[in-house]
């Protein structure tokens, strides 16, 4: 895997949502044949990044545009990838970016609890996939288990993630919240009201409004926001909802996400 030169965070959402949709899983493919899959789909569906490529590979409507696009391109003659002038089609092309996780040192010394929407029928494989990007422990949560700190977790799949006064775990098959079970929403709320002025929400790329409100109670009872830079998120739906309705304290790009978390949180 190319990892020095694309997005960690885009590539390792391509591969994950491959994974999802399709069920092959190209993790073990050598760094050659990888780039070489990726460069070439990328030049077929005429994208000029990695994170372009994700949204018409995942999107059924979009994947299916893409391919009819490109099928009418090719009985023209005209070559893949020009539909888009001027854009760049090589992955090094794209600035280097690490991994969110990859930021976090071993003496971190909080827990981070991540939620992301993922497919409800099938087994997440999200902390097998992060295990090497981190220093830290990485768990996929289970119903009441304690929250201790230094350890990375993720929310399951079909199950809503609660954070308990006692600071332990819960989890929950009440309805969806925007389509989402997990919801961000849930899991920031409980954690808002658990944790109070103690509280650091984060909300990073996303396709709906899911977080905005629970990051506005995170505010609301004395916690910090954060908030991606749409402007260099993937899906700008997610954190531009949040600033609209929560506001935020930072507004900051990956990189500086991650750095700031390993600053202000070092023992």
């Amino acid at each position: 895997m190319c990892v020095d030169e694309v997005f960690y965070i885009e590539l390792e959402l391509l591969l994950e949502g491959i994974l999802l949709r399709y069920q092959h899983d190209f993790r073990d493919y050598s760094q050659a044949s990888l780039r070489r899959r990726i460069e070439q789909a990328m030049e077929r569906f005429s994208c000029a990044t990695v994170s372009q490529l994700h949204r018409i590979l995942c999107h059924p409507k979009r994947f299916t545009g893409a391919c009819e696009r490109a099928g009418r391109q090719a009985r023209r003659g005209c070559p893949p990838g020009r539909g888009a002038p001027g854009h760049g089609r090589r992955l090094g092309r794209r600035r280097r970016s690490r991994l969110l996780l990859r930021a976090l040192p071993a003496d971190f010394c909080a827990a981070l609890a991540i939620v992301l929407h993922l497919a409800p029928d099938r087994a997440s494989r999200l902390p097998l996939l992060y295990a090497d990007r981190c220093l830290l422990p990485i768990r996929e949560v289970e119903d009441k288990e304690p929250i201790r700190v230094g350890t990375v977790y993720f929310a399951a799949p079909d199950c809503h993630m609660l954070i308990e006064r006692e600071r332990v775990f819960a989890l929950a098959k009440d309805e969806a919240v925007h389509f989402s079970r997990p919801s961000i929403d849930v899991a920031m709320e409980t954690a808002a009201l658990a944790y109070g002025g103690q509280m650091l929400g984060i909300v990073l790329s996303g396709a709906s409004a899911d977080g905005a409100a629970g990051l506005a109670l995170v505010r609301r009872l004395g916690g910090t926001a954060w908030v991606q830079d749409p402007a260099q998120a993937v899906a700008s739906t997610m954190p531009s909802a949040a600033l609209k309705l929560a506001g935020a304290d930072r507004v900051l790009n990956l990189e500086q996400i991650g750095a700031g978390l390993a600053r202000m949180l070092k023992t």
